[in-house]
């Protein structure tokens, strides 16, 4: 990150790391949008961004996943975030 966005990166890391919940969003084996709220964890501070989501291995979410592995995980933010 460049040190001009640095103060911006942090501000929304700060800002992620204060939610619990996002949607993901997989692909099922008909091509059609599968999505689910999960809970998520990030990475610590200094790391590099990762988020962490908890789920049974035996759900259609991961079934979809190890098909297919794009995503979409959104975590909803106030527009004014930072």
């Amino acid at each position: 990150c460049e040190p001009q966005h640095r103060e911006s990166f942090d501000a929304l890391a700060r800002a992620l790391a204060r939610r619990k919940y996002a949607t993901l969003a997989t692909l099922g084996e008909d091509g059609r949008p599968h999505a689910t709220e999960v809970v998520y964890a990030m990475s610590k501070p200094g790391d590099p961004v990762c988020f962490y989501v908890t789920t049974r291995t035996t759900t259609r979410k991961v079934s979809n996943i190890r098909a297919r592995a794009s995503v979409a995980f959104v975590v909803p933010l106030a527009r004014a975030w930072a």
